[in-house]
């Protein structure tokens, strides 16, 4: 997620020029940022928030709430739960606001 003006959107790699032939300055990775709807950002905070619990949080940047109490050990509860949804993002059709690259 990325937040702008206090809302916040997601963000992902589009287009990446990562390879061993990359030569320097040109190395790049495009991101696209989308606004999603109520529903999917009330998604992807619970999907989260599984994260922290199952799996940590040492993926977190800011953190936006205190992570709920990490539960060792239990990193398949997280899989078992979400993986279908975290491999198929149904972000296709939500309106794009911006691109960035690094």
């Amino acid at each position: 997620m990325i937040e702008y003006k206090n809302e916040s959107f997601w963000f992902e790699v589009i287009q990446e020029n990562e390879n061993e032939d990359w030569v320097e300055g040109e190395w790049y990775r495009r991101f696209v940022i989308l606004k999603l709807t109520k529903e999917q950002l009330e998604k992807e905070f619970e999907v989260h928030e599984d994260f922290q619990r199952y799996v940590g949080n040492h993926w977190d940047y800011k953190k936006l709430n205190p992570p709920p109490k990490f539960e060792e050990g239990k990193m398949n509860e997280f899989y078992d739960k979400h993986l279908e949804y975290v491999r198929s993002r149904p972000f296709e059709e939500n309106i794009v606001v911006g691109w960035m690259e690094n």
